[in-house]
């Protein structure tokens, strides 16, 4: 019998245990949410300076600085693949509205 199936298996359960580690979503959180920002709000010069994820909310929470020194905060989800922004990201397009009307989508 051969030992492939348990190596595939073996590997596959490895990944799946690394990729749920908070350390492992946070950094994809922080990416995804960097190139959002940059996207988006991109006079704003949004720099990602925090992601925690937040069991009260079941997703992460990202924290940005604008180049006003000004913090912006909003959820960033799914837990495992976060790329989608939530609620607080209504705040940042109404305040990137506001500040920059002819850059807005």
């Amino acid at each position: 019998m051969s030992k492939k199936p348990f190596y595939i298996v073996a590997i596959v359960l490895s990944l799946i245990i690394v990729w749920t580690l908070t350390p492992i979503t946070n950094y994809i959180a922080r990416i995804n949410g960097a190139r959002y920002a940059e996207k988006h709000f991109p006079e704003m010069q949004l720099v990602v300076e925090d992601v925690t994820y937040s069991k009260a909310f079941g997703s992460h929470i990202i924290t940005y600085v604008g180049k006003d020194n000004k913090k912006y905060s909003c959820s960033i989800y799914p837990i495992y693949f976060p790329n989608k922004l939530g609620q607080g990201a209504f705040a940042i397009e109404e305040t990137y509205k506001e500040h920059y009307p002819n850059q807005a989508e």
